[in-house]
């Protein structure tokens, strides 16, 4: 599949950066160009450009997306978090989201239990809360600093095993975290 400027069905760009297949099936396809959602039995591409009628104007350049627990669609770009509604779409102004990016754009992401969000960064993990909309401090963690969870440490891969304990891959090596106890 590519780009073709004169076909409104084809993929958006041509540069991938992320694609996942959601929980209806579809191929979701975050591109320098936008979004594009694949429909496997037609073959066909709907697209996802700058929403300029809401004056809300992300970048074009889609970093990644994903499907949370609840199945919403979020959108990752320069400048904003986009959650996908079935009316409306949600846009959450970050003043930058450089902190999400490692050099080859691709953020660890977690999705936890509770629906939170957990992106690696070089860092350590930011956490947002779509309920609360906003990135979660918490202070009476140990584990927590200055707004992120194992402050200086680089985050390359998380992943929760079936006991849902929390490896996370970083710059020195593997931390198990166990968010039942902190």
């Amino acid at each position: 599949y590519r780009n073709n400027v004169t076909e409104k069905t084809s993929l958006t760009g041509n540069t991938i950066n992320h694609l996942f297949k959601d929980s209806k099936n579809h191929f979701w396809i975050a591109t320098n160009q936008g979004l594009s959602k694949l429909n496997p039995s037609t073959e066909w591409f709907q697209t996802f450009k700058n929403d300029l009628s809401n004056n809300k104007a992300y970048s074009s350049e889609v970093i990644k997306s994903f499907e949370d627990k609840k199945g919403n669609i979020w959108i990752i770009s320069r400048r904003y978090l986009i959650k996908l509604g079935t009316q409306k779409k949600e846009y959450y102004l970050l003043d930058s989201l450089s902190f999400l990016f490692n050099e080859n754009k691709n953020t660890p992401l977690y999705i936890a239990p509770d629906n939170t969000f957990w992106f690696g960064t070089a860092h350590g993990i930011k956490i947002f809360d779509p309920s609360k909309k906003t990135f979660l401090n918490q202070n009476n963690n140990p584990n927590y600093k200055n707004g992120y969870l194992f402050l200086g440490k680089r985050i390359n891969c998380i992943y929760e095993d079936k006991l849902g304990i929390v490896w996370i891959a970083c710059n020195d090596g593997i931390i198990r975290y166990n968010p039942f106890s902190n």
